[in-house]
């Protein structure tokens, strides 16, 4: 898109001072949407994905297939000339995008605190490792860290095989989709309130909200107790639905008098560790993927108002 491309995002001016995939896609977003994205960077070779092949005719398109749309400026931020050139795009900034380390931006004397009080409209977005609050803040951070400490990587892959780096960069992806939905909140809020914000992204929370469900599943440790490898095991097993597949050894914690007790009996016919202890509490042990598929019929059924699955760190409740 060009300076003059109509979209939602028409006359939204971004400074993008993010380099190599999460911020750049964010940005790459926006300008699809229509704002004019000014992409600043370093001189001295410009983003580091400038140097990532493939080439054609020597440009890189894995350069190109996040930056384009985008006009491209090289500035030295630690110039004072050049400094006065990147405060005079602020000036006409709505939104400042950037992917350093947590304090980067500190040192260079544009931090939030400082750029808020000078441009008090901009928003600012940052998408790092692991956020700008917390003991992990500063650490580094790539695609692949975020996904082995984020958990994709222990769904990925085959059976009885280690775990496996999902094949594109979920990890900068997922980081730069939040951003991207943020930063139009952020704009949104803007509009409604007259208050510019911070968006602060951090590629691990993005990870970890991106697996839906099974954000819920025990650690693998404690997998040994299902008679699996581990936890992407588990879920790889070849029961029919993979949900079931983790309930293969846990406590059924039911709410119910103790009268109902033969009516578990029958939900479970081919079980026969039921204990049932005092105060109508029944506990039911499955070992088996075929108890598992038995078990999520028998909730499905509804013969309780109120059931609860307990497995150590996870919780499920089911209302008829």
């Amino acid at each position: 898109m060009t300076q003059s491309s109509k979209g939602p995002l028409s006359g939204i001016v971004v400074v993008d001072l993010s380099r190599i995939l999460a911020g750049p896609y964010c940005t790459l977003l926006m300008a699809e949407m229509g704002a004019r994205v000014i992409k600043v960077e370093p001189p001295k070779g410009g983003d580091d994905a400038r140097a990532y092949g493939p080439f054609v005719k020597g440009k890189s398109t894995y350069f190109a297939s996040v930056n384009r749309g985008k006009e491209s400026i090289a500035l030295d931020l630690k110039n004072d000339e050049q400094r006065k050139v990147f405060e005079k795009l602020l000036e006409k900034a709505d939104v400042i995008v950037e992917n350093f380390r947590p304090g980067t931006m500190e040192k260079l004397g544009y931090g939030w605190d400082t750029l808020h009080k000078k441009y008090p409209k901009l928003i600012y977005a940052s998408a790092s490792g692991f956020g700008h609050t917390g003991p992990n803040s500063k650490d580094p951070a790539y695609d692949m860290v975020v996904q082995g400490m984020g958990g994709v990587m222990s769904i990925t892959g085959n059976e009885g095989q280690p775990p496996a780096r999902v094949g594109m960069s979920i990890g900068d992806i997922g980081a730069g989709l939040f951003t991207a939905v943020a930063v139009n909140a952020a704009l949104l809020h803007r509009l409604k309130t007259g208050e510019s914000t911070k968006v602060d992204i951090g590629m691990f929370d993005c990870q970890i909200a991106l697996l839906e469900n099974a954000v819920n599943f025990p650690e693998p440790d404690i997998c040994s107790v299902w008679g699996v490898r581990d936890l992407g095991a588990a879920f790889r097993s070849p029961v029919k639905s993979p949900l079931p597949a983790l309930f293969i050894s846990g406590t059924l914690d039911v709410n119910a008098p103790m009268h109902r007790t033969e009516e578990i009996r029958r939900g479970f016919p081919n079980s026969s560790h039921l204990i049932v202890e005092n105060g109508g509490h029944e506990d039911l042990f499955i070992d088996s993927p075929k108890q598992i598929e038995a078990m999520v019929a028998f909730l499905k059924d509804g013969l309780y108002t109120t059931t609860t699955i307990t497995l150590p760190g996870f919780e499920f409740l089911s209302k008829k």
